[in-house]
């Protein structure tokens, strides 16, 4: 297949956040779900209806619940182990946000910073990306301060960079400089001399690289970061801070998550060619490849450890993560909404629509075995209301209403494994269950977390 080519790019990012109500399966409209009908033959082979995994169950009550937080905006909420990092602008003041570690062990918070209180070296931490590196866990934030706070041979006037705090006890543990900072110099050799008020941005942090973003000025959107505007992208070592590498002129993306098979990747776009997709190797940014170029304007639905979903023109397009080539096999006709992936073995889940209309709505994935196949049964309903895939998390689909609860979890035969779930499901380990309440209008409203039994 010839490959797509771009003129304009119109990328989807999805923060992942996290609040939760009462805990318990309560009321409420049951979702229900239909068989097929024999007659129709599918497109694609159906799993067997006994190919289900035992239902999701969680003692009685939760082990955090966090009210009254009103998140919005820049909202982060994270479990990694036994621990759960979120920020919020707690009401009724409603104008400082505030960051929280708590042990989920014991449900108690370990320590709070608002972003008004800054650290001792002077640096002022946004809401930061809570991640498990060598040294343990750490939080990780863009930070703004007046004056110098790492890494300055002069004292300039103000400074931005990236700083890590113990997600235990919130000392700080690294901090790297990235504008008036000796790493200035570099990037100004990077990127021209056209950088001359340069900000950082903090895209993303994992154990295998913390992936920062200098020379955007604040202010600028996508489209205006052209070869006018440079940008490079900075590669971090997550237990230590130290500049692994720097690539001029490349716009971040997505992570691209580490497979049993390969490396982590860092997927972006150059200034040059902006049609291009860029995939770089997290440790070392060297280039593992680059993509199709997509004649038209595309969203970034969902990257997974084995498959990228692009939308192209309202048409989800599959692409080999490890390659950035087209897959052999596309999704068929009548594919519609997409999951996110967020963690598990399941690449792609989407909904389906049978276009000849002889057969109910299905659940279409991509597997580890690597090949499509439809659910045996429909996609779950609410009522009068349409349920969409919304994540992918281990071997599950979360479905909800466009982001409302309630959230119905489903195999990916589409049995039903925890029904009316309350709130909106954010995440799902091995051990917990993170849920968000909200009314629909000023935001989530509190965080619980569930201990999966």
């Amino acid at each position: 297949m010839r490959p797509l080519p771009l003129a304009a790019l119109a990328l989807v990012l999805a923060v992942t956040a996290c609040s939760g109500p009462d805990g318990d399966d309560g009321p409420g409209p049951t979702p229900t779900t239909t068989t097929t009908s024999s007659a129709p033959v599918p497109p694609l082979p159906e799993l067997a209806l006994d190919d289900q995994v035992a239902p999701v169950v969680t003692e009685a009550g939760p082990v955090v619940t966090a009210k009254g937080v009103g998140l919005r905006g820049n909202l982060r909420a994270q479990v990694v182990g036994d621990l759960l990092a979120f920020s919020g602008t707690p009401r009724p003041d409603g104008s400082t946000s505030r960051t929280t570690v708590v042990d989920l062990r014991s449900g108690r918070p370990l320590w709070t910073r608002r972003d008004d209180e800054p650290l001792p070296s002077g640096a002022y931490p946004d809401p930061g990306v809570l991640t498990a590196t060598e040294r343990g866990p750490l939080v990780v934030s863009r930070y703004y301060a007046d004056g110098c706070a790492y890494d300055c041979p002069a004292e300039p006037d103000e400074q931005t960079g990236v700083v890590a705090v113990d997600a235990r006890t919130g000392r700080p543990v690294w901090g790297r400089g990235l504008t008036g900072a000796r790493t200035t110099g570099g990037l100004r050799a990077a990127t021209g001399d056209a950088v001359a008020d340069p900000r950082s941005q903090l895209w993303a942090a994992s154990p295998a690289v913390v992936v920062a973003e200098a020379g955007a000025r604040e202010g600028l959107t996508d489209d205006d970061a052209d070869a006018s505007n440079p940008v490079a992208l900075v590669g971090l070592d997550p237990a230590t801070g130290r500049q692994r590498w720097t690539r001029p002129h490349l716009r971040f993306l997505a992570m691209v998550p580490r497979s049993p098979a390969g490396e982590e990747l860092v997927l972006g776009r150059t200034q040059e060619d902006e049609a291009q997709l860029t995939a770089l190797d997290a440790r070392t940014g060297e280039v593992r490849w680059r993509g199709p170029e997509i004649a038209t304007r595309y969203a970034l639905t969902s990257v997974g450890p084995s498959t990228i979903v692009l939308d192209v023109a309202n048409t989800p397009v599959l692409l080999d993560s490890r390659t950035g080539r087209e897959l052999a096999q596309q999704l068929p006709e009548g594919t519609g909404l997409c999951a996110r992936w967020v963690r598990g073995y399941l690449d792609v889940a989407c909904a389906w629509r049978d276009p000849a209309g002889e057969l109910d709505e299905r659940l279409v994935t991509l597997g580890p075995d690597g090949e499509l196949a439809l659910s045996p049964v429909g996609v779950p309903e609410a009522g009068l209301r349409p349920l969409s895939p919304r994540l992918i998390l281990g071997d599950l689909v979360a479905f909800d209403a466009i982001g409302e609860g309630p959230t119905v979890v489903v195999d990916r035969a589409g049995s039903i494994v925890r029904d009316n779930a309350p709130g909106e499901l954010l995440d799902l380990t091995a051990s917990y269950l993170v849920v968000q309440e909200s009314d629909g209008l000023t935001g989530p409203e509190a965080i619980e977390v569930l201990r999966r039994r």
